[in-house]
């Protein structure tokens, strides 16, 4: 049976907001997706409360690590198409 809680309506509102924030990212306006692209920053809310609510909160500690990972890739990536030394 469905119960209506903090954790499901965190649940569904999450689902919401990826759901429209997808639709406006597959948009061919630049500003349209860039709507989506800040909705979809704003839909980061519930689901870092649901990691910590699920008792999952280590994986939101990792964030940092992750994100320095995926930035030094990318500055990699943009150093070699530039023909920089790396």
């Amino acid at each position: 049976m469905f119960d209506v809680n903090l954790f499901n309506g965190a649940q569904i509102v999450d689902q919401m907001i990826d759901f429209v924030a997808l639709y406006l990212l597959t948009s061919q306006s630049a500003k349209t997706r860039f709507y989506g692209f800040s909705l979809g920053l704003v839909g980061f809310a519930p689901a870092t409360f649901l990691l910590v609510v699920t008792q999952i909160w280590w994986l939101v500690l990792c964030l940092p690590v992750w994100l320095a990972i995926e930035l030094k890739g990318a500055l990699g990536k943009w150093r070699a198409a530039q023909g920089l030394e790396t």
